[in-house]
């Protein structure tokens, strides 16, 4: 598991491309919000996060 902490960076780095990016360009990244999403669910101090990371998800399935 020596690879584990890079793993979890490479996650960290691909949510930030996309949150800068504004918008979700592959299903990998759909996949990596949504984890995102449900790691925030259920947390009143991170409505707003979660408020954006839901329009992303929106605007993606619109396509």
């Amino acid at each position: 598991m020596a690879n584990y902490p890079e793993f979890l960076a490479a996650e960290k780095l691909r949510l930030v491309k996309v949150l800068e990016r504004g918008r979700i360009k592959t299903e990998a990244e759909f996949y990596r919000v949504r984890h995102e999403v449900d790691l925030l669910e259920g947390r009143p101090e991170l409505h707003e996060e979660l408020h954006k990371l839901y329009n992303l998800i929106d605007a993606y399935e619109a396509r």
